[in-house]
């Protein structure tokens, strides 16, 4: 988005107003990732390093856009399941 303003009001308006949509969408997705349930299973193909994946997707961040949190862990850290927001979608995953 590109803005053009006259003044310094019109700067912090924009900031203010593009900070509070931000907030509001991060609370959306929050309540998201809490409340509502989704079923959703990622089987891989090949081995993958679980702890690098729950970095990833923990932070919402990478190219599947999964904000997860970390539930259960068995099998010696082989298995581990999530919950979290699909960030494409915005439905809630488990």
């Amino acid at each position: 988005t590109i803005q053009k303003a006259e003044d310094i009001d019109e700067v912090l308006l924009s900031i203010i107003t593009t900070a509070r949509t931000y907030e509001e969408a991060i609370e959306e997705a929050t309540d998201l990732r809490d409340k509502k349930m989704g079923a959703f299973e990622l089987d891989f193909s090949q081995g993958i390093d679980l702890d690098a994946f729950s970095k990833v997707v923990s932070s919402g961040k990478g190219n599947m856009n999964l904000w997860l949190v970390e539930t259960e862990t068995r099998d010696n850290d082989t298995f581990k399941r999530f919950k979290g927001v699909d960030l494409h979608t915005w439905d809630r995953v488990s």
